[in-house]
């Protein structure tokens, strides 16, 4: 027997099957919509067809549809009816008086003609009657002589149900039968005019070639231009008719049924789809606003399912902000709610430094009588910065002190300002922008020194200049001052924590702090121990052995910080500290000297004249031996880098620093804009503009003067500014008012100061700019 070797042949076959999408599926998402016969069943691509009548949002009737894996895209398809839109349209037709100007003629032709209307009607709708043009009317007839003619022009309207083809060729069709027929459209051969007759014959017939389209008949409806002309078609769902356009429903609204003139508002704790047809419940939103949560105000915005926290009055985040806004991701919110803490507000301690010149003696022969009269009117200076901020702000600010130094032919006397209450840090900015402003602008303002009694004779006093220094916030123990875009704020250290310096550190190992706002920690007990989050001790479970008995505890222990201590710099003149107790109005001055530097018999080899002659337009002042000497520029005149006065050293036989002409200057005009909002609480503003706009532009001129009255201590007077012109638009139930202001010869930070004021204020005084 013969071996056999056998192979076994395994022949596989694999059957592989393509799924597609389901075209039954398709079918029924399409309203006024077929598929078309290329869509078969496992296709992947389809078309589908608007009903006769219909159309798509964008005018077309046909829909592409591509598979992607089993689901169609799109996925939906939605035709609404489309109607021919009133369309109107003109033509002209030149009649020729043959024996008579027309100008003569004219009546009698106006009456026959209006007198033959109905017959002019008749003739074009026989002209048309086998087209589908519609009802035809003549609107209005309009006549005008020229010479020997009267032309005449026909308003034609076509409304109800036709085609734009066939009325476009109704048209035509006028146009070349009046040409051809003297009859047409001319019921008469002659005319009167005046008292005379005159033939009548037509010259010329001329179709304007264009329509007008119209959808108001059909309402919610707007042109459309589709592939069968154009069309009136309903608005879309998830749209609006806005006057003769249709405009997607505004944020937060929505429409679910076509053809409407408004959009209906989603609730609360709702959103709206993205195509703004649906309002449905959102499980995120709700979530959120269902939290349990103190001193937080919690709002969203349901249709870009967005949350805001808020804290409420007296309370702020441990971040400065007073709220926070929220994205929602699937069904959780980011960042972590946000917690509150109830907060005090901080007190500013400002400086404000006043320059006075004793004019015809050395300043510190004048102290003495300088320093009782700034005693005596400490309730002027008081006033004088109280009503300067009034406007601003409710809160208060206070001279807590005055200190008073001289140098050569000057006194420098320091306020020492606190600004208490929730002032923003804006609004007190401005303040003292204000006070430094008027300081310079008013003669009067914080000056009642005319005259003063020196050592060495009298003096007349004057002002030199003024400004801000030396700011400080101060918070009570165990409080962080916190800055936010408004103000500043005392928050307390939590329970766990002390205050530190100028942080809030957790109680250190085996201390407790139960009480916010403090600045030390307890230690724990034996047989306790802190918690995780070191606000209490508890008790430690104890095994014993045997009897073994405590009592009595460790005694408490104080955590706390030890302050900085800080030197503060002398300055080389005398200084007078003037304090006033609540109690009594009791003033007591205590004199510091520090060294001086004296030339007493010593020559100085810097000369004047290289001071006089090489700076002019200036003069200048010196102190005892020429030491230090100040050049001031004339009125109108600065140095190169802006500067109105330079004070001078002699340094050896050189006078530093290097010496700056005095340069004339001119200040230019600029125009600024103020813009103000007014709401309409009753009406929609747009239908509120016309009559706003008047009253605004009778009062224009007091617009003018009430800021110039506002800004009139600023040094702005009645032709420092004009108000070049005012604009107003409107939004939903707001109107603005843009108004273009032109200062003349006055300072950046004076119009600054001027605009933010008014901006500030306005909304405070009620009758600020409101003529309305």
């Amino acid at each position: 027997m013969k071996n056999c070797v056998v192979f076994l042949l395994c022949l596989v076959t694999v059957k592989t099957e393509v799924y597609a999408c389901d075209n039954e599926e398709l079918s029924r998402h399409l309203y006024n919509a077929t598929l078309q016969e290329n869509c078969y069943q496992n296709a992947t691509s389809c078309q589908s067809t608007c009903s006769s009548g219909h159309v798509l949002e964008n005018g077309s009737q046909t829909t592409n549809h591509v598979c992607n894996g089993t689901s169609w895209s799109p996925n939906t398809v939605t035709c609404l009816p489309a109607r021919t839109p009133v369309m109107t349209t003109n033509f002209t037709i030149v009649y020729v008086t043959e024996d008579q100007p027309a100008g003569n003629c004219l009546y009698g032709f106006n009456v026959r003609m209006w007198e033959s209307i109905s017959s002019f009607r008749n003739a074009i709708r026989s002209t048309c009657g086998e087209l589908e043009t519609g009802s035809i009317s003549i609107e209005n007839l309009e006549l005008s002589p020229l010479a020997f003619q009267i032309n005449v022009v026909f308003d034609v309207k076509f409304s109800g149900e036709g085609t734009e083809t066939s009325r476009d060729i109704c048209m035509h069709m006028i146009e070349i039968i009046s040409n051809g027929n003297q009859n047409y459209l001319k019921p008469f051969s002659v005319i009167s005019c005046n008292a005379s007759h005159s033939t009548v014959t037509k010259k010329q017939t001329t179709w304007s070639a264009a329509f007008e389209y119209n959808c108001t008949e059909m309402l919610g409806s707007q042109p459309l231009a589709s592939s069968g002309g154009v069309r009136c078609v309903p608005c879309f769902p998830g749209n609006y008719l806005n006057s003769t356009r249709c405009e997607p429903c505004l944020q937060g609204t929505y429409q679910a049924v076509p053809g409407q003139l408004i959009c209906d508002v989603c609730p609360s704790r709702k959103h709206v789809t993205e195509d703004r047809t649906e309002c449905l419940n959102s499980m995120c939103v709700s979530t959120f606003l269902t939290q349990k949560t103190q001193s937080i105000d919690l709002t969203c915005n349901s249709e870009s399912q967005m949350c805001m926290s808020t804290c409420l009055a007296g309370y702020i985040q441990n971040d400065g902000g007073l709220s926070t806004v929220y994205n929602c991701s699937g069904e959780e919110w980011f960042p972590p709610l946000k917690s509150c803490i109830k907060y005090e507000y901080s007190t500013y301690n400002v400086d404000l430094e006043a320059v006075y010149r004793t004019n015809d003696a050395v300043a510190a022969t004048c102290l003495s009588q300088f320093q009782a009269f700034t005693s005596a009117h400490r309730d002027y200076f008081q006033t004088n910065i109280s009503t300067s901020c009034s406007e601003l702000h409710d809160g208060n600010v206070t001279i807590e002190n005055i200190t008073i130094g001289s140098i050569a032919f000057q006194i420098k006397m320091t306020f020492h300002l606190k600004f208490y209450g929730s002032w923003p840090t804006k609004t007190m900015d401005l303040c003292m922008d204000i006070i430094e402003i008027t300081f310079k602008s008013r003669t009067t303002y914080l000056h009642p020194y005319t005259i003063l009694q020196c050592t060495d004779g009298r003096t007349n006093v004057t002002k030199v200049s003024a400004q801000r220094s030396g700011d400080v916030l101060n918070c009570p123990d165990g409080r962080l001052v916190i800055n936010s875009t408004e103000a500043s704020y005392c928050i307390p250290c939590s329970a766990g924590t002390f205050q530190n310096d100028l942080i809030c550190l957790p109680c250190p190992n085996g201390t407790y702090q139960p009480i916010i706002g403090q600045t030390f920690c307890h230690n724990c007990s034996d047989w306790t121990k802190v918690n995780e989050d070191r606000t209490e001790c508890r008790l430690e479970e104890i095994t014993t052995l045997g009897n073994i008995s405590y009592t009595g505890s460790s005694p408490v222990t104080e955590v706390t910080l030890i302050p900085n201590v800080t030197e503060q710099s002398t300055e080389s003149f005398t200084t007078y500290s003037l304090t006033t107790t609540s109690t009594e109005k009791s003033t007591s001055s205590s004199p510091t000297t520090t060294a001086m530097r004296t030339t007493k018999g010593y020559t100085i080899p810097c000369g004047l004249n290289q001071l006089s002659s090489a700076i002019p337009n200036s003069k200048y002042t010196c102190a005892a031996h020429n030491q230090t000497c100040t050049v001031e520029c004339s009125s109108g005149y600065i140095t190169s880098e802006g500067e109105a006065s330079v004070e001078y050293r002699c340094e050896g036989d050189v006078w530093t620093p290097n010496r700056k002409l005095c340069l004339e200057y001119d200040i230019p005009f600029t125009t600024s804009a103020l813009y103000t909002t007014y709401s309409t609480v009753d009406q929609v503003a747009l239908s509120c503009l016309q009559d706003f706009r008047e009253i605004t532009e009778r009062n224009k001129d007091l617009f003018q003067k009430t800021i110039t009255d506002y800004c009139g201590d600023l040094g702005i007077n009645a032709g420092g500014l004009k108000i070049e012109n005012i604009t107003s638009i409107s939004l939903p139930f707001q109107i603005t008012n843009t108004i273009l202001i032109t200062f003349y010869e006055e300072s950046v930070d004076v119009r600054e100061v001027c605009l933010d004021y008014i901006t500030l204020i306005f909304l405070r005084v009620p009758s600020l700019l409101m003529p309305y």
